[in-house]
């Protein structure tokens, strides 16, 4: 085992950062562990770890614009059509955000897939995002990246 550096999927995307590096007997490469202390850490105590999610954010050059990709259905139009929104609830530490589904009037006779599809929606924040964390509406981080 020794002290080094590692790299991590954050909710600002991949990022070095300390870490204890453990050589084992027979296996290729180390294992890196995270080195920084407790209280430097944020995941909310009451929700499940490993938790992944179909769901991301980027940040605009102006660091107010927000692009949320998410899986969906497969177009605005047609009978299985779904426009998306997003809704943002913003505080000084956090922003939560919903995509909210607003589905087209489906004629009963037609049968709908659930096969998804990368779709797209954006806000704009009141404010720069800064240092807050994006989540959803269970509270589970959501990745941003760019500005």
């Amino acid at each position: 085992m020794r002290l080094g550096t590692g790299t991590f999927l954050t909710d600002r995307g991949s990022k070095t950062m300390p870490a204890w590096l453990f050589s084992m007997a027979e296996v290729e490469g180390v294992a890196a562990v995270l080195a920084v202390t407790p209280e430097a850490q944020w995941f909310p105590p009451e929700l499940a770890s490993g938790q992944s999610h179909d769901i991301g954010a980027r940040i605009g050059a102006d660091n107010r614009t927000m692009t949320v990709n998410f899986v969906g259905a497969e177009s605005e139009n047609g009978p299985c059509g779904m426009r998306y929104t997003v809704s943002l609830t913003e505080s000084h530490t956090a922003i939560m955000v919903i995509v909210v589904s607003h589905p087209n009037p489906n004629d009963s006779a037609v049968m709908c897939t659930l096969v998804g599809y990368p779709r797209q929606a954006s806000a704009v924040l009141k404010e720069r995002l800064g240092a807050r964390v994006l989540v959803d509406e269970l509270g589970y981080p959501i990745p941003a990246l760019g500005a």
